[in-house]
């Protein structure tokens, strides 16, 4: 890879800096002695409901790889600064998530943190996952530890230096992310603020849909306003897609209507357009499996995002 002057010049400022406050940088942690929530739901319940959430956020797309076992990670992911692969979350003891406990599984969505305290990479969407409540992290982690384990461990991280250097991970989340559950807006109705919660937090629509500065943090003054990433095609090779600006400019969802838009999450296509590409797999392995209330409010917020 090679880098801009500009852009080498920033990555070494970052590693003096990191160098002399490693311990300050490294992300907060949270642990306690008992459960991470309290629930009404039984046994059964509380895992329908972790299974809901789980498909909500769609993770089948970035944990399973095409034949490969479900949940079992290795799906590699194509980045500016090297190939990154997806993690084995079945509840494997030695090559999954076996041995984690729910306040492990907590950390590491709102804190984007491993139980031996390194950092996880932003591929792992925890900047959008960080919004979701712990009685909602509390179920998927509950569906999650009863899938079939599978010992698969995922090929290792081919990044270039100094990207492979997990530590620098704690100046870029001190410059750029905004960890904490989603926080209710009170002038808006219960339909947009539980659209809101999925748009930015489960479904981490932004991962995408955002353009991104030279260090791959989101432009959240562009939030929504479209991106461009490196994804797989039908060879298998990867070629850069354009995912769209899906906020109410006329470039954007500004001609659809609310029901054109949850035609598009429910059936793949509406009266503009079929699905293609990416966008594929996010309506096939999530947004066709949610419900008709909570696809209203996804619509009803997208909608409402100012152009």
């Amino acid at each position: 890879m090679t880098l801009a002057p500009r852009q080498f010049v920033v990555l070494v400022l970052l590693i003096l800096v990191i160098a002399t406050s490693f311990v300050l940088l490294r992300s907060d942690v949270t642990r306690g002695s008992g459960p991470i929530a309290s629930t009404n739901l039984n046994a059964e319940e509380l895992i329908a409901r972790g299974e809901y959430l789980v498909i909500a956020g769609n993770c089948a797309s970035c944990h399973t790889t095409a034949g490969g076992e479900f949940m079992a990670g290795g799906l590699s992911f194509a980045t500016p600064f090297g190939n990154l692969y997806s993690t084995n979350i079945t509840p494997d003891p030695d090559t999954g998530i076996g041995e984690w406990d729910d306040w492990d599984f907590l950390n590491s969505m709102r804190h984007g943190v491993r139980p031996d305290g390194e950092h996880l990479y932003p591929a792992f969407p925890y900047t959008a996952f960080t919004k979701i409540t712990n009685e909602d992290i509390a179920a998927m982690f509950a569906y999650l530890k009863q899938l079939p384990p599978v010992e698969s461990t995922p090929p290792t991280n081919e990044l270039s230096f100094p990207f492979n250097k997990r530590f620098l991970m704690g100046f870029w989340k001190a410059l750029y992310f905004d960890q904490g559950e989603f926080e209710l807006v009170e002038e808006e109705s219960v339909e947009w603020n539980r659209g809101a919660y999925l748009v930015e937090g489960l479904a981490h629509c932004s991962a995408c849909h955002t353009p991104r500065n030279s260090l791959g943090a989101e432009l959240s003054s562009q939030s929504m306003s479209g991106g461009e990433y490196a994804d797989r095609v039908g060879s298998g090779n990867y070629r850069p897609w354009a995912a769209p600006n899906i906020t109410a400019s006329q470039h954007g969802l500004g001609l659809w209507t609310q029901q054109a838009l949850a035609d598009y999450l429910k059936t793949a296509r509406n009266d503009f357009l079929e699905s293609f590409g990416p966008m594929n797999e996010v309506i096939m392995n999530s947004t066709r499996f949610l419900t008709e209330d909570d696809i209203t409010a996804m619509t009803t917020y997208l909608k409402s995002l100012p152009a």
